[in-house]
């Protein structure tokens, strides 16, 4: 997963900032819900 985001990360240098925003709440959003699922 590491590999990915660091994909997505250098794709976004790319795009607009308000892109890369959106993803890392996007990945915090789904890290919190991972978090609550494996508890």
């Amino acid at each position: 997963m590491a590999v990915r985001s660091d994909l997505k990360e250098k794709k976004s240098e790319g795009n607009s900032t308000s892109t890369q925003h959106l993803l890392a709440i996007l990945g915090f959003t789904a890290g919190v819900i991972f978090y609550l699922m494996i508890r």
